[in-house]
């Protein structure tokens, strides 16, 4: 299960910077929503009948793929000219 685990949230990461770096950095304020929400996600309790370790995977890689995206937006800015 660690593998997985480690599979999925590495993907997700890798996932996120790629569509930042595609992209490009969106407005300040949409990186500072992504982060809320994945507080938001990450700190909601979970209902008891969704308490499996596929839903805890599914919730855990949606979680970093959002604070990845707004957290890494800043080193991503590219320079005017």
């Amino acid at each position: 299960m660690t593998t997985w685990i480690v599979v999925t949230f590495s993907i997700s990461a890798l996932l996120a910077l790629l569509v930042l770096y595609f992209s490009g950095p969106k407005a300040w304020y949409w990186h500072v929503l992504a982060a809320v929400a994945a507080l938001a996600i990450g700190l909601a309790p979970t209902p008891p009948k969704w308490n499996t370790p596929m839903s805890s995977l599914v919730v855990g890689s949606v979680f970093v793929f959002l604070m990845v995206w707004a957290v890494a937006a800043p080193f991503l800015r590219k320079k005017r000219r």
